[in-house]
């Protein structure tokens, strides 16, 4: 609803929802390799989001050289899930999935979690001869997931900007348009709910009585909300009428009192404690460049290059603590945040170099392994993408490649796939011409492509079953991340205006496009490197379990204006 008091006053108000529910079964078949009498689950999950908000916008021509805006809201957000689940660990009658078919109690699991958060917001800007612009704004939430004592926090910004070719006058024909500005920036988060206070999840039953369990997570003291404090600077610039141009930022942010969950001595009863750490440095530069090389009556050509860079540093943390685990691989890899280093260094096993720089292997062949070290990083070293727009009359053809190098990725799959014998590296033949699988004595085995301490080449062949679980130090499983994708292609036909027409509209384009098409380059084998976990979830980047493959989508896409 909006309502307009006159031509510098105006208010509206909206309420809207957003719901989903999700029926998820997992199978697994009778005589299988791990579920020999077969499993069955079956999930429940509930989301639902709902805002509420209303926003006061005024703006003022105070003079014809000086005009005011500002505006004043609030919002209410309240977000619910819902996740529940039943599961069979072994079923009665083959090819029959369903709790019913259970030979034992099924196992049910039930979570539920609610939060709200209440803000008012506002901001005042101010706009001197279209050249100069200044604006602050200030938002104050509060949070439900916060202790009530500290779930109020306030977090402002102000930016400053000067358009300096309309104050010079200078000649769009050459120096089209230019701008400089400058702003920082507060912004608070919160945490997730239930982080207060003990909690309870239900356990399988202790004979016919139902059983619940702590979280393993101590609860914090005293916890207050995070604070980013960033501070940017940029420039746009375009040239020669608009065909040329450049937008650079560069920018460095404090994050102040991290909400995370920093691993505890096991004799306290818990593994990690929920604090607030310490505070991360971050800095960067971001650039985007576009042009336009052709330009004619029938025909164009657009490019956009955008190009980022970031360096984080952690200053300091909680305490006495020199180092914060972010995650632990399933194999054992840390992923941590250590005092004076970046944020996402991987801690592992590695092999032990010669100077001549190959591994080094035992008197037996076996790879030597060194202490648990820094091996890596899960942050990229730079991202960048480029996409072109080609339109000869009204049929439009682009496509978009974009590239993220550096940084690093532990990858359970290879890992257990080499274990399981389903990797291609496990078959074949060794360099004898034999299978790599048979006994060492029948000429089979494998030989590890290193050498001894003197430098001699490593010629003991070792029996690949022996390898499979420990043979290597985790740094084997550990890949670069790099990869350059064809993220997305697109053709399009806008329909001529005489026969649209007739219909009363004022545009129609009908358009295919095809997402996620190619890895054109990839260090890591058999799997997508972009993703991570189990799905594409940042809170493990760095860390690939059984992923599924990353799937290409096609669509159709019908665009009317009315």
């Amino acid at each position: 609803v909006t309502y307009k008091f006159n031509d510098w006053l105006s208010m509206f108000g909206r309420i809207g929802t957003d719901y989903s529910n999700q029926n998820v079964e997992m199978i697994r078949a009778y005589y299988g390799l791990n579920a020999k009498e077969g499993s069955y689950q079956v999930e429940n999950v509930y989301r639902q989001e709902t805002n509420a908000d209303f926003l006061v916008t005024a703006r003022k021509a105070i003079s014809e050289n000086l005009t005011v805006s500002g505006n004043f809201g609030g919002n209410i957000m309240n977000k619910k899930f819902a996740s529940q689940a039943s599961n069979v660990g072994r079923l009665v009658v083959p090819d029959v999935y369903a709790i019913a078919n259970a030979k034992d109690p099924a196992t049910t699991t039930y979570y539920t979690s609610e939060k709200e958060i209440h803000s008012l917001y506002g901001s005042v800007s101010v706009d001197f001869r279209r050249q100069l612009y200044l604006e602050a704004t200030g938002r104050n939430d509060w949070s439900s997931t916060l202790p009530t004592d500290n779930n109020s926090y306030f977090y402002p910004s102000a930016t400053a900007s000067w358009i300096f070719s309309e104050t010079f006058k200078l000649n769009p024909a050459l120096f089209s348009f230019g701008k400089i500005r400058y702003g920082i920036a507060n912004v608070g988060n919160d945490t997730d709910p239930y982080m207060l206070s003990m909690s309870y999840a239900a356990s399988p039953p202790y004979q016919s009585y139902p059983s619940f369990r702590p979280s393993s997570t101590l609860p914090p003291q005293n916890l207050v909300n995070e604070l980013i404090t960033s501070n940017e600077l940029g420039f746009d610039l375009r040239f020669f009428s608009n065909r040329l141009g450049l937008d650079l930022t560069l920018y460095k942010s404090a994050a102040k009192n991290q909400i995370m969950n920093a691993v505890i001595s096991n004799t306290s009863g818990f593994s990690a404690q929920t604090i607030n750490a310490g505070r991360i440095n971050n800095k960067g530069i971001e650039i985007v460049l576009t042009g336009t090389p052709v330009q004619t009556t029938d025909f164009s050509w657009d490019i956009t290059w955008n190009w980022s860079k970031n360096k984080s540093e952690i200053v300091e943390l909680y305490g006495d603590i020199k180092s914060i685990t972010i995650f632990t691989t399933y194999s054992g890899v840390d992923v941590v945040a250590p005092i004076g280093g970046a944020y996402g260094t991987m801690m592992a096993t590695d092999f032990v170099y010669h100077e001549n720089g190959k591994p080094m292997v035992d008197e037996n062949g076996v790879p030597l392994r060194s202490d648990v070290k820094a091996v890596g990083n899960i942050m990229p070293d730079w991202m960048s993408g480029i996409n072109n727009n080609f339109r000869y009359k009204s049929v439009g053809f682009s496509f978009l490649i974009d590239a993220k190098m550096g940084g690093d990725i532990f990858s359970q799959t290879n890992s257990d796939g080499f274990a399981t014998g389903v990797l291609k590296s496990t078959t074949g033949n060794n360099p004898k011409g034999n299978p790599v699988r048979d006994l060492v004595e029948n000429g089979g085995g494998y030989l590890f492509d290193g050498g001894l301490e003197d430098g001699t080449k490593n010629d003991k062949y070792l029996y690949i079953d022996d390898l499979r679980w420990t043979g290597f130090p985790t740094s084997q499983w550990i890949y670069d991340a790099s990869y350059v994708k064809l993220r997305e292609v697109a053709l399009s036909y806008t329909l001529p205006k005489k026969l649209i027409s007739k219909i009363h509209l004022t545009n129609a384009e009908l358009s295919v496009y095809g997402r996620n098409l190619a890895i054109l380059y990839s260090n890591l084998p058999n799997v997508d490197p972009e993703v991570s976990g189990r799905d594409a979830s940042l809170a493990q980047q760095g860390y690939e379990f059984g992923s599924n493959p990353s799937a290409r989508s096609t669509g159709f896409r019908v665009k009317l204006t009315f």
